[in-house]
């Protein structure tokens, strides 16, 4: 009781400049946190993008992409072993004003992310076809699934650079440039799926190919789109060779706070 009626009078005697004080950080946390729920609202939607336009090719071709789709977000989940420590040490260094060792740990995380992005790749480039058999979805579903995941897993490199760099930008305070950059990849997404994969516009009807192809565009334009706008930060450094290329040391790092997030 003692201890509360502390904390109570304590608060009692706050004045304008604490009350001020609460306002500017109640102001800041808003203007982190509005373009941080749009970002990955958009994730979302750029995720099942195919999905919404599968569906006028037909039932085999929709169940095809729902299971590639499954594929593709366990490689997004995967990839948090690597952003989740990004975050972390990106904004240590920089909460303690050491840009290059925010620089570093940015590049450690981007060099890490496209071996294991590449490896990811291979793998299941490599295996989709017994692992699909393992799924035991039916054969016509299968080749859908298939076809659609030969082209947009190339994009996994892209894909998993692209999650480093958004991580890397809202652990120096700037939630913006990946709100803008995802709005990018999903304009261009929905523009691959309603030319390549439905033909509109005068464009070929790829089908399930150009979903695909629509999927790897929207990566690696994004990626393009953050070395861009990393130009005018500190990160612009973090794709220099002596920053990119992945140590032992720096992996055990961002995988020790990363990998229980994955």
């Amino acid at each position: 009781m003692e201890s509360l009626s502390r904390s109570q009078s304590q608060a009692g005697a706050l004045g304008p400049a604490d009350s001020m004080s609460f306002r500017e950080v109640h102001r800041d946390v808003w203007t982190l946190a509005w373009p941080s729920v749009l970002t990955f609202v958009l994730m979302t939607t750029n995720g099942i993008l195919d999905r919404i336009f599968m569906g006028q090719l037909g039932d085999v071709a929709l169940a095809g992409v729902g299971v590639a789709g499954q594929l593709l977000f366990l490689l997004i989940s995967l990839s948090m072993a690597v952003t989740t420590g990004t975050t972390a040490l990106v904004a240590r260094f920089t909460g303690a004003n050491d840009a290059e060792q925010a620089v570093r740990a940015a590049g450690r995380s981007m060099g890490l992310c496209v071996v294991i992005g590449v490896v990811c790749t291979v793998g299941l480039l490599a295996s989709s076809e017994p692992l699909l058999r393992a799924m035991s979805i039916a054969p016509d579903a299968r080749v859908a699934a298939q076809s659609f995941l030969r082209i947009a897993l190339l994009g996994t490199p892209a894909m998993f650079v692209v999650s480093v760099y958004a991580a890397a930008f809202r652990a120096m305070g700037d939630a913006r440039s990946p709100l803008r950059v995802m709005l990018l990849a999903n304009a261009v997404h929905l523009l691959g799926d309603l030319t390549l994969m439905l033909g509109y516009f005068g464009a070929p009807r790829l089908g399930l190919v150009g979903g695909g192809i629509a999927v790897l565009a929207s990566n690696v334009l994004a990626m393009l789109a953050y070395v861009h706008l990393a130009r005018r930060t500190p990160l612009a450094d973090a794709i220099r060779w002596r920053h990119l290329v992945p140590t032992l040391d720096w992996s055990r790092r961002i995988l020790r706070i990363g990998l229980p997030a994955s």
